[in-house]
């Protein structure tokens, strides 16, 4: 996802959702018509929120990756260890 900001990288895992929902979900409920619409409308929107979470969490844990790598290198300098430093990473 290269050096989109955070917002837009969040924006595009969402509109990706969206749009997998709304074709997978077109194509689900012509094929399960005879299913009752509550029960079709709940499938859909758990299917959705865990797709949306899922990818918000990925995006997330990715993009926040450095603070994650700077939180390990100042707990070790807290503990003690005065030698160890952070590491420059790219995106």
């Amino acid at each position: 996802m290269g050096r989109l900001p955070l917002v837009s990288r969040l924006l595009l895992a969402n509109a990706a959702v969206i749009v997998f929902g709304a074709v997978v979900g077109t194509l689900l409920t012509r094929q399960w018509a005879t299913r009752s619409s509550l029960s079709l409308a709940l499938t859909f929107a758990l299917v959705g929120v865990a797709l949306s979470l899922l990818l918000n969490y990925a995006v997330l844990r990715y993009t926040l990756r450095p603070l994650s790598s700077l939180k390990t290198t100042v707990d070790q300098v807290r503990d003690g260890h005065t030698s160890v430093r952070a590491s420059l990473g790219s995106d």
